[in-house]
This record gives structure tokens, sequence and C-alpha cells, in this order.
């Protein structure tokens, strides 16, 4: 039985063991980097999967896998009987193709396996097409200018005339929305 404390508390009082962060040893076989993170790599053996980030190492290995939830997408996660778990996410991950999440389906087998829905995979905005890229950027460029342009008036009629402090705090709020559209088109257009 696994218990989840709140973070800074324990409950060795309790009897309860703390289960460590990270595993102790990666497993040995084909290493496949995260998307736009090469200090991030999933690497999948024949003794399980492990998540290698710079922080540390998670580990599952196929005979201590208690589950393993699977997606259409050939998403799977592994649930280890310490709690830990692995993401194999083939949208995640360069390289991870059906025969990788088949080989993965095999050491797990059936009887461990829980089938999942269809998810909505994202789609990484750097392998969005230029043009829908562009797009989204007009658009959030506009919506910025129609906050912009509400924003300008309201805050010129309020320096002419000084309402309460709640008017301004109305106008600010009008400049931070049209701020951060801005913001995220630039950024979008960028990536």
């Amino acid at each position: 039985m696994l218990l989840r404390a709140p973070h800074g508390r324990s409950a060795d009082w309790a009897g309860y063991t703390e289960v460590p962060r990270f595993s102790p040893a990666e497993v040995a076989g084909t290493r496949f980097p995260e998307h736009h993170r090469p200090d991030t790599h999933l690497i999948v053996g024949a003794e399980g999967c492990s998540l290698r980030t710079p922080d540390g190492v998670s580990t599952v290995r196929f005979a201590d896998c208690a589950a393993m939830l699977a997606w259409p997408d050939g998403g799977r996660r592994l649930i280890g009987t310490d709690g830990r778990s692995v993401q194999v996410d083939p949208t995640r991950f360069a390289g991870v193709t059906p025969a990788v999440t088949a080989t993965i389906d095999a050491a797990v087998g059936p009887h461990r396996t829980l089938p999942q829905a269809a998810r909505a995979v994202p789609v990484p905005a750097s392998r969005l097409p230029a043009a829908s890229r562009k797009r989204a950027s007009r658009i959030l460029f506009a919506v910025a200018a129609v906050f912009g342009v509400i924003a300008l008036p309201a805050t010129a009629g309020m320096a002419m005339d000084p309402p309460d402090g709640t008017g301004w705090a109305g106008a600010g709020f009008l400049w931070l929305l049209a701020g951060l559209f801005a913001f995220t088109a630039v950024r979008r257009r960028r990536i």
C-alpha cells in the first residue's frame, strides 16, 4: 500500500517508509531522446523502461510492473509496484515506433494491460506547419490590438477625470491582457 503525504511531511511515525525519489539504476537498452530536451531520454530494454532526466532516473522493470495503461495512439504508462511510473509516448520521444510499443506490450503481457480510451494528443508547436503558426500569431496579435484599443481610451479618460482606484485596476487589467496576447504571439511566431 502506498500513502501520499503533503510536501515536507512524512508518515514514518505510522510505520511507512519513504519511497526514494529516483531509482538506483537504469535499464540497459535503446535510448530515445525527448523532443527539444536533449538531456532527457527514454530507455527501453529487455528488462524494462527507464526515464533519465538531469535530476535522476526512474525505472520500471517488466517483472515489477503492476499495470500498464495503453492508449490507441501508442502511448503507454508503466506503473511499478513501488509506485514509480514511466511514460512511453511517441509524440514526446523521437524514434518510438509501433515496433517499440509492441515489444513493451509483449513484455508486460495482456493480464497487466489496461486499455484506455483515445486521447487528444497535443502537437508541439514546432511540429505545426509554418502557415498554422503564422495564422495563430496573427489572431493573437489581433486580440492584443483589440484589448489595446479598449484600454487606450479608458486610460486617457481616467487621466482627464481621475476616478477611484477600481477604474485604474480595470485599465491595468486590460493592458495586461493586451501585453500577454502580444507576448504569446511573438513567442509563437519565433518557434
